[in-house]
């Protein structure tokens, strides 16, 4: 499984005028799944109707392998690189993406919706940034199955993250208006499995 990119349909706060191209968004995209958690780079200076990809050293949600890191619950860093396990893994699976725009430079690499990265609780990545949007997304081994029925079969899907969409509520800095809507999306990949085991396998 592997992040395509995203699509700012709304930036945070105000949409930058034709007199003030700095007013932007710069986010950051964290996830969580299945024993390895990525902290994607800074995408700097999005606006609205603009689109960012990841880099395929950045892309990979599970299984990863690691460049920079190897072993079980693994945290990637925006400043790290990993890739995607030959091997792929077997359903049921989830993952959490929390995105937000990054205001400050006190933690680039912290989110503290994710304990790992940052060590304190709250609903934003920092105090002076802006939750864009936190979802969890769960597939049954049923799901891929019927959506993945052949070996190397793959599924698109974007999701919503915003107007700030939280499962939680809504979560802002105090004084902001956050009408950000952005949409986030993925790819699944059916791969061969050892011997004749019919449990989907991703990557």
């Amino acid at each position: 499984m592997e992040t395509l990119g995203f699509k700012c349909i709304d930036e945070v706060g105000w949409d930058s005028p034709f007199f003030a191209p700095w007013i932007s968004d710069e986010v950051i995209v964290a996830i969580d799944a299945l024993g390895a958690s990525t902290i994607s780079r800074i995408f700097d200076d999005v606006d609205t109707g603009e689109s960012r990809s990841f880099e395929p050293d950045e892309s990979c949600i599970l299984p990863i392998e690691g460049l920079s890191h190897n072993g079980d619950n693994a945290f990637f860093a925006s400043s790290e690189t990993w890739t995607c396990a030959n091997s792929g893994t077997s359903g049921p699976f989830s993952f959490t993406v929390v995105m937000a725009e990054e205001d400050s430079g006190f933690f680039h690499d912290c989110f503290s919706d994710f304990p790992w990265a940052c060590g304190f609780g709250g609903g934003v990545p920092d105090f002076n940034d802006d939750l864009i949007g936190r979802r969890t997304v769960v597939f049954t081994t049923e799901e891929l199955a019927a959506v993945m029925p052949n070996i190397n079969d793959t599924v698109e899907e974007t999701i919503a993250l915003g107007p700030c969409f939280d499962e939680r509520g809504c979560v802002t800095s105090p004084g902001t208006p956050n009408d950000a809507e952005y949409r986030f999306t993925y790819r699944l990949t059916r791969m061969d499995g050892p011997g004749a085991d019919p449990t989907p396998l991703t990557n």
